[in-house]
């Protein structure tokens, strides 16, 4: 039913297109390549998204919790009704989960979960870090499960039981106290391993002598003894917390403990217990990592994915999807989080940069620096770009950074666009597959992506560091049923309840391809055209243009016929399309857009309201036509005589001759009696200035005349004119007025 829900195209098919016009909302994204989700940060949830991929990829837990019926939870649907319970933390739990095993979305809220914790402002989702999270989730799961089949869940999975023990030297009696846990909790500072830890915290006795004597019971007096504490049962799934952070009571200040502790894969727990247990095996599966200091930071974590329920790609083949800004399609370098990702989306288009280039690089296109935005939780650059040498070349001899590996990086720009990859730099061979149930994915909230197993070294130390692991007992087995198979143990409303959202997340998806994707373009004819003045200006006597609605995904091809069908005999048998702009002298033609038939429209970008011109590609109305930018026309007032003005438009690519002998013909001032002037400083202080005949072979271009500019033409026999009547005439204002000539007609117009 479920077969093939997150299958390889889908995965590289699906993708949403940036929107041709603003204002469309985007539907939900389709999942990563991995296809695994994510989980959205409600805004300080970080440490509970963590927390909640790792129970959802723990297959005890998670099928337990859906081994959970409906008879014994109740259902939403009678939770207003009198005398119905309603178990609500257990089944928005089973939905979260099926949602995040089975709902085609990059990630899924938990807004409706942390509601039914009572969590319903950031104040109280921040009151709580990892450790004491997990305590609190696992109280309430307990609680809600009261009076049903999985009220021993918790119980079963997490509890263990240690003994603490004072041993009397003199007599031997063992004093003891037991007392459950949920997680094992151990000291980072002084310890180099976990063993070490676990060693010196139930295995290391303490000696009670000297002024810490105990008084034994059985002696009646105060005696030496030894202290400790000893395993007496292991849970089935092991939780250990490292005490990273400490108080510093000189400076009175919160203090991270970064030093490295090394913790292994797997591990057996026999020489920390009471008593051997055949059972004491225990793998790694999640490691939940802090990055920042002991004020704030971040959380994720590494999780093993032990059904197999994800595409493990190679890390390096895995492209980094930057965000854009829907308005440029540009990276939107502020909303890139990972400062990892960051440096990489710069290094692409910058390939080497020095230190300080980079630091500014990342100023201006974040707007804030480095220091401010990432030392606090990462260090400074240079520590953080050798940290990570698997990814950054920094060179300390010139002081250069560049990429490493072969690196992807893609901005979700538009469908089918290139990804950008960064040329390989001393690459290293690729790291196998992992065998089945052995690969390990970064859980970072929304984002998913495949890791190596070795990648999990980095957290021994640092500002970015374990600080909490998860472990399975060696000897739990899972059915060949559940690999791969997300569906799995899922109730089969749950799965109705995915199938239907995923078929309207397709139907929205594809509802919104085909809006963001339609455009409505302008075509104008040839024959409604005539070309003066350097532009192409609307004849009065014909139709202006027409409307054509077209996908952009279409080819280009798709567009001709279209156009032929909308113009009908305006269509030349032969035509071009050529690109149009209205410009204040009039219309003017740029590149061709109609060479490559086999190319999609939006690949030349044509885009909503795009003007596009209809003609042979020689003549309007028998007139060459010059297109492109070279030849655009720039709108000029030209004075001469009693206070006459003419406006028109000029090709910028003409010569001060050339432009002369019009100006002569629209003045009637000779060629050789013609002086031009033009006025600088026009809002200031306006002066004339000749142009002298030297420049008669430069271009209007290379003038730097624009649109607006005043020219006063004289003629040398008469008297000329003076700065001061400059000063004066330009007290006086010419309206310059700008019509729209080429006004749509209620011409017939096909989608």
């Amino acid at each position: 039913m479920l077969e093939g829900l997150f299958g390889e195209e889908d995965l590289t098919s699906s993708r949403i297109s940036e929107p041709s016009k603003p204002g469309i909302q985007s539907p939900p994204r389709p999942r990563y390549q991995c296809g695994l989700a994510g989980i959205s940060n409600q805004g300080a949830t970080c440490y509970l998204n963590s927390l909640l991929q790792t129970l959802l990829y723990t297959p005890e837990f998670r099928e337990s919790l859906f081994d959970l019926t409906e008879d014994e939870l109740g259902s939403f649907d009678s939770k207003d009704i009198a005398g119905k319970k309603v178990r609500v933390i257990p089944l928005q739990l089973q939905k979260l989960f099926s949602r995040l095993l089975l709902s085609d979305q990059q990630s899924i809220s938990t807004t409706e979960l942390t509601d039914s914790f009572g969590w319903n402002n950031r104040e109280e989702l921040q009151q709580h870090d990892v450790q004491e999270l997990n305590r609190i989730l696992f109280s309430a799961v307990e609680a809600s499960l009261v009076g049903t089949s999985g009220k021993d869940l918790i119980n079963r999975l997490y509890h263990g039981t240690l003994v603490n023990q004072i041993i009397c030297s003199v007599c031997g009696k063992v004093s003891e106290r037991e007392e459950d846990y949920l997680d094992l909790t151990l000291t980072v500072a002084g310890n180099n391993s976990l063993e070490e830890a676990l060693f010196g915290s139930f295995v290391d006795m303490e000696n009670m002598d000297g002024k810490n004597q105990y008084k034994c019971e059985s002696c009646n007096k105060l005696v030496n003894a030894k202290k400790g504490a000893k395993l007496r049962s292991l849970p089935e799934i092991l939780s250990i917390s490292f005490l990273r952070f400490s108080f510093d009571y000189q400076k009175m200040e919160r203090y991270k403990e970064a030093g490295r502790l090394v913790f292994p894969h797997t591990i057996d727990m026999a020489p920390y217990c009471e008593q051997a247990d055949l059972s004491s095996e225990y793998e790694l599966f999640s490691v939940v990592i802090h990055k920042g200091g002991a004020y704030g930071g971040h959380y994720h974590a590494f999780i093993k994915d032990v059904d197999s329920l994800g595409k493990w790609t190679h890390p390096d083949e895995e492209p980094i999807q930057l965000p854009t800004d829907p308005s440029t399609g540009e990276v939107d370098y502020i909303e890139v989080d990972s400062p990892v990702e960051l440096i990489q989306a710069i290094l692409v288009r910058n390939p080497v940069l020095t230190i300080d280039k980079l630091c500014a690089e990342i100023s201006k296109q974040t707007g804030v620096s480095w220091n401010k935005r990432f030392r606090k939780n990462f260090g400074s650059i240079v520590k953080f770009l050798e940290k990570h040498h698997d990814v950054f070349v920094l060179d300390s001899g010139c002081n250069q950074v560049s990429l490493g590996n072969s690196t992807k990086v893609k901005a979700d720009k538009k469908e089918n666009s290139p990804t950008t990859t960064a040329e390989p730099r001393n690459k290293r061979p690729q790291s196998p597959t992992p065998m089945p149930g052995q690969a390990w994915f970064n859980f970072d909230d929304s984002r998913v992506s495949p890791i190596r197993e070795k990648e999990i070294e980095k957290q021994y130390q640092g500002k970015e560091s374990a600080y909490m692991l998860f472990y399975r007992r060696k000897k739990l087995t899972r059915p060949k049923e559940a690999e791969g198979n997300p569906a799995y143990k899922v109730p089969d409303n749950l799965v109705t309840d995915i199938i239907i959202e995923n078929d309207e997340l397709s139907r929205k998806r594809q509802e919104y391809e085909i809006e963001v994707n339609t455009i409505t373009v302008q075509i104008h004819f040839s024959q409604s055209y005539e070309y003066y003045s350097g532009a192409l200006h609307p004849r009065p006597d014909q139709c202006g243009w027409m409307e054509l609605t077209i996908d952009r995904r279409k080819t280009i091809a798709d567009l001709k016929i279209a156009i032929t069908e909308l113009g009908g005999e305006l269509v030349p048998e032969i035509f071009v399309i050529q690109r149009m702009k209205e410009l204040p002298a009039g219309h003017h033609l740029y590149e061709f857009l109609s060479g490559e038939d086999s190319k999609q429209i939006k690949d030349v970008t044509i885009d909503d309201g795009t003007m596009l011109f209809i003609w042979n590609g020689h003549l309007v109305n028998e007139t060459t036509v010059p297109s492109g930018q070279e030849y655009e026309p720039i709108l000029l007032n030209i004075s001469y005589g009693n206070d006459q003005l003419f406006i028109r438009g000029f090709s910028k690519s003409l010569t001060l001759e050339e432009f002369k002998v019009i100006v002569s013909e629209e003045t009637r001032i000779r060629t050789k009696d013609l002086r031009l002037k033009r006025i600088v400083n026009q809002d200031t202080n306006p002066k004339l200035i000749d142009f002298s005949s030297d420049l008669l072979d430069t271009t209007l271009e290379t003038l730097r005349l624009k649109n607006g500019d005043e020219i006063i033409a004289e003629n040398k026999s008469k008297l000329p004119v003076s700065d001061r009547t400059i000063q004066n005439k330009m007290k006086m204002t010419y309206p310059i007025y700008i019509e729209n000539r080429g006004s749509s007609v209620d011409c017939e117009t096909i989608p």
